[in-house]
């Protein structure tokens, strides 16, 4: 699974999550991974946007998207904490 983020209007910053099957990111560059994860059972997830996908301060998240190469990931729930 990949996690987009668009910021300031500008989509860029992205996050893979990893399980039994490597997600490819279809080529696109990506600030880092979140790798062997279990599949199959829900797991909780959290991601520093400023660390991680290299943001900072000041900058507005405009938009949020996920998408898995073989369209088989589900979430139930996003949020976004200070």
């Amino acid at each position: 699974m990949l996690l987009q983020v668009q910021v300031n209007g500008n989509w860029g910053k992205r996050w893979a999550f990893t399980a039994d099957s490597e997600f490819t990111g279809y080529g696109w560059p990506r600030e880092g991974a979140t790798t062997k994860l279990a599949s199959g059972r829900w797991l909780k997830i959290k991601v520093d946007l400023m660390k991680q996908l290299n943001m900072t301060p000041g900058e507005t998240i405009t938009g949020l998207a996920f998408s898995s190469d073989n369209g088989d990931v589900a979430f139930d729930s996003v949020a976004l904490d200070r």
